[in-house]
């Protein structure tokens, strides 16, 4: 089995054997770690088993809104192992819209040109399936063969669309939840500051609200995860948080900065490892900056903390069982968002440079705690005179999306 990056050789792995090859250690993907060549017996094992690990965190968890769903309708096992995770990544050649890393035998006469997500056509039609948990009503299986829904994780209902030759994203709402409100005020909130982020606007898909965005990678530019930057360091013996924290400002300090400011202004509670990380370069491996902010569909959820939480990604945790880390308390050391954000604007320059509206916050009570952390933080408000009978930009969009779908 190969793995490549577009159409670069990455490495080789035989998958009965375990025997490596490393064509491009430049582009190895962060998260894969595999000891190159003919190692020892359980050497060969490990490789086994980081492939099939790699191969499988590919693919959407079972937590995920309609993930029964969706393995259904493409007849797929909703088994969680790694071995079947791994062997349905595999079966769609491991593709995915973060990257552009694939798979194929080593005898198959098959190109990037042939595979490519980003300029290849892929069905529409199953959009309903991943957003809405419908059934199909048409069954092609050449029709899903390119499958970008298959490897996006999250928790939330989305899919991937394609619309006048780009590549969109539909977010749904919880159960009788706001989110995708909670994601289109954030990103205009982030607008008024010029801040690089993902643009989220409100959509109507088949009747129901959705937040829409652009893909904000392409076959040239990657999206690398921090949970894949912290494996990294690791494997060079850097473990503690704070001197992963200083890997990452040796690439992109005001950005680091900055998006701890940010997420503390907009109340964001899901500022986890996977929503966040870098920039990366497709053709030289390189980590370029810390990428777009983007999900914001937890926006404003920590505002009814004064400190706003933890700072998670400088968080410290406490693990009192090492065979399993998914149980922690947090090490009481560790920085809140509050902490973290008056450390950073000592070292960035955040302004207002567009006015903000009341009606960008979820009630008067968000507004002045977002007011608040500004004059924590130094920040001049900049507020929009209203006029009293303006319809907010929420609905406006809204109801243009859902005339545009009644036609």
């Amino acid at each position: 089995m190969q793995l490549l990056c577009k159409a670069h050789r990455v490495c080789e792995i035989d998958q009965e054997t375990g025997d490596i090859f490393i064509f491009n250690q430049a582009l190895m993907p962060l998260n894969l770690s595999l000891s190159d060549f003919h190692g020892t017996i359980k050497q060969r094992i490990s490789n086994i088993n980081s492939f099939d690990a790699w191969c499988a965190e590919r693919v959407l968890s079972i937590d995920r809104r309609y993930a029964k769903r969706i393995l259904n309708e493409l007849g797929l096992t909703q088994s969680q192992s790694t071995e079947d995770k791994a062997r349905i990544s595999r079966l769609y050649r491991c593709l995915s819209l973060q990257d552009s890393y694939w798979v194929k035998k080593e005898d198959e006469k098959v190109s990037w040109k042939d595979v490519n997500l980003f300029s290849n056509s892929f069905s529409n039609a199953f959009v309903s399936v991943s957003l809405l948990g419908r059934s199909l009503t048409l069954r092609n299986k050449d029709l899903y063969s390119r499958m970008p829904d298959i490897t996006t994780n999250g928790r939330y209902a989305k899919a991937w669309n394609r619309v006048d030759d780009q590549i969109i994203m539909y977010k749904a709402d919880d159960i009788e939840g706001n989110e995708t409100i909670r994601e289109v005020n954030a990103s205009k909130i982030l607008d008024c500051f010029g801040v690089d982020h993902v643009s989220y606007e409100l959509a109507c898909f088949d009747g129901h609200r959705v937040s829409m965005c652009k893909c904000m990678t392409n076959e040239d530019r990657s999206i690398v995860p921090y949970r894949h930057f912290i494996a990294a360091c690791k494997r060079k013996g850097i473990d503690d948080v704070d001197n992963i924290i200083n890997e990452v400002k040796k690439i992109d300090t005001t950005g680091y900065y900055t998006m701890n400011i940010m997420t503390y202004l907009i109340g964001n509670s899901d500022n986890h490892d996977g929503n966040w990380g870098f920039f990366r370069d497709n053709d030289t491996g390189k980590l370029l900056r810390i990428h777009s902010l983007f999900d914001f569909n937890c926006a404003f959820e920590n505002y009814d903390k004064k400190d706003g939480g933890w700072c998670i990604p400088e968080l410290k945790k406490i693990i009192s069982d090492e065979s399993n880390e998914l149980f922690y308390e947090p090490d009481p050391s560790s920085k809140t968002l509050q902490e973290a954000s008056l450390e950073a604007i000592n070292y960035v320059d955040i302004e207002m440079k567009h006015p903000i509206r009341k009606d960008y916050f979820l009630n008067d009570v968000d507004y002045e705690v977002f007011r608040t952390r500004c004059d924590e933080l130094g920040v001049e408000v900049k507020l929009e005179r209203e006029s009293d009978n303006r319809e907010p930009d929420i609905d406006i969009a809204f109801n243009r999306y859902e005339e545009e779908e009644e036609r």
